[in-house]
């Protein structure tokens, strides 16, 4: 079933740390943990009450589990007929966490007045709001040549936690219109769904356009392997570039050792699929390969013939 959570920017990042496979533990004052059964009322929580106090931010958060774990816990109805939680209790939760079936996705960010956004402590963005640290980086896009890929390894924390503002900030007042907030969004997404960050979803609601992604070679990176008892390796994780179809001839990687091989099967929401591409959740049939040798964080790429 599915799960909802709203959380503050401090839960989210905890969340983040934990590659979005995991809630943080509940402080000794919170002994019950409460995913809500709805996303309208998660919406509200997020929109109507955290966003006016701490951090002033609430993001809702989606996730599954299992109907039949979820089905342990009581559910409870706190006000209207919509407002259904699920109680959890805290020492519950570390066990909770690994029945998570999923990574967990934000699909909504809301923000209250005065907002300053996750601010480094370290590095060139250290004490710079939000707002400052997209400026920063828009200029130094049009006036240093700044590698995106620089940046994301040394500040992913707070990109990652402060996209979801920067889609919604305009920045006119700054001297950026909302043509080249656009373009540098779009070049720190492609980016980011390129690099091995890219198994974390980056933005509101999913991935928006991938055309760009699509068009580049095939890449997927691990995230689950499943050793079948007739030989067969399945292995999940997201397509964070271009497209791959059943037969298609592509590479393992692991530890930076490539091995060819071949997909056998697609899957793709439980359904049985030809093809697959950028910014879906899949699972990858293999009857040649190892699994106990794959890991989480492994890529599958295309095979680039060099001429």
């Amino acid at each position: 079933m599915f799960l909802y959570r709203p959380v503050g920017l401090e839960e989210l990042h905890l969340v983040y740390q934990a590659e979005m496979s995991a809630f943080p533990p509940r402080l000794p004052e919170q002994p019950i943990f409460y995913p809500v059964t709805n996303e309208p009322y998660a919406q509200q929580i997020a929109r109507d009450w955290n966003t006016k106090s701490g951090s002033l931010a609430g993001f809702t958060t989606r996730f599954s589990v299992a109907d039949a774990y979820a089905s342990r816990f009581e559910r409870r109805v706190v006000g209207a007929r919509e407002h259904e939680e699920l109680w959890v209790p805290a020492e519950d939760l570390a066990e909770f966490n690994t029945h998570i079936t999923a990574p967990i996705e934000v699909i909504g960010a809301h923000f209250g007045e005065g907002y300053r956004g996750h601010v480094p402590d370290a590095e060139m963005w250290a004490g710079k709001t939000a707002e400052e640290q997209f400026v920063a980086l828009a200029q130094g896009v049009e006036t240093k040549g700044y590698s995106f890929g620089l940046e994301i390894a040394k500040h992913h924390d707070a990109i990652f936690l402060n996209y979801f503002y920067w889609e919604k900030c305009d920045f006119s007042r700054d001297g950026i219109e909302v043509v080249g907030r656009d373009e540098v969004l779009g070049a720190l997404k492609l980016q980011w769904d390129t690099s091995r960050r890219g198994v974390v979803p980056l933005g509101e609601g999913g991935r928006g356009d991938t055309t760009a992604i699509r068009a580049l070679p095939f890449r997927l990176i691990v995230r689950d392997v499943f050793r079948g008892k007739t030989g067969r390796t399945t292995v999940t994780g997201r397509v964070v570039a271009g497209c791959v179809r059943v037969g298609a001839a592509i590479e393992m990687v692991v530890d930076g050792v490539a091995a060819p091989t071949e997909v056998y099967g697609l899957e793709r929401y439980r359904e049985l699929v030809d093809e697959v591409s950028a910014g879906e959740e899949v699972a990858l049939e293999f009857r040649d390969l190892d699994g106990a040798w794959i890991k989480r964080g492994d890529e599958f790429r295309e095979i680039i013939n060099e001429r």
